[in-house]
């Protein structure tokens, strides 16, 4: 198991190449899926989020994957606060297959990008760490910002920079050894943005 009971990836969007692929995307993340290990849901933004499978849609691994494959990249603004919203009100939220409030809620943000609006953002920020929600940030390619990342993350170890999409790949050990240490740690510390 890599991941317990909820995990939600998010990605963002306004890349300048098509990536890879996203079902390669999801490969790295986890190889366990189903309705009592590990679940997985998948929101994606630029200028409006897309809430693209919720927690208990799929449950296992290949569902997930041929549904993350289906997901389509498109370009626009970076606005992180309201995928952080979306994520809050509905990806990791009870009415829609999130845990217990003993089990770790965590999420993975992928961005290339900088916030469109980062007071928003870090509002939304505030009150997911607030939610002792375990919040992963991993920046692609040259646009990503080091303190913004440093900000969606709970903890600085939380926080992988890559070069390019092909490069998460590389991130895989690293974030999945940091990912099981925080589903085992509790409670979560807030970290103020």
């Amino acid at each position: 198991m890599l991941l317990k009971r909820a995990c939600v990836e998010i990605e963002t969007t306004p890349a300048p190449t098509p990536p890879p692929t996203t079902t390669r995307m999801f490969n790295w993340l986890t190889s366990k899926v189903s309705p009592t290990e590990t679940q997985v849901g998948a929101l994606k933004f630029s200028n409006i989020p897309e809430m693209h499978f919720h927690l208990t849609d799929y449950t296992n691994k290949q569902d997930v994957a041929a549904a993350v494959s289906r997901i389509k990249w498109k370009g626009g603004n970076t606005f992180l606060d309201k995928a952080l919203r979306m994520l809050r009100t509905e990806g990791l939220n009870k009415a829609y297959g999130s845990r217990e409030e003993n089990v770790p809620q965590i999420a993975v943000i992928i961005t290339d990008g900088v916030s469109t609006d980062s007071y928003a953002t870090k509002q939304e920020l505030k009150r997911l760490h607030t939610l002792n929600y375990i919040l992963f940030a991993i920046g692609v390619g040259p646009d990503r910002n080091p303190e913004e990342l440093a900000r969606i993350a709970n903890n600085p170890n939380n926080v992988f920079e890559v070069e390019s999409l092909n490069g998460l790949q590389a991130t895989r050990e690293s974030l999945v050894t940091r990912i099981c240490a925080e589903r085992v740690r509790a409670p979560v510390e807030i970290k103020k943005p």
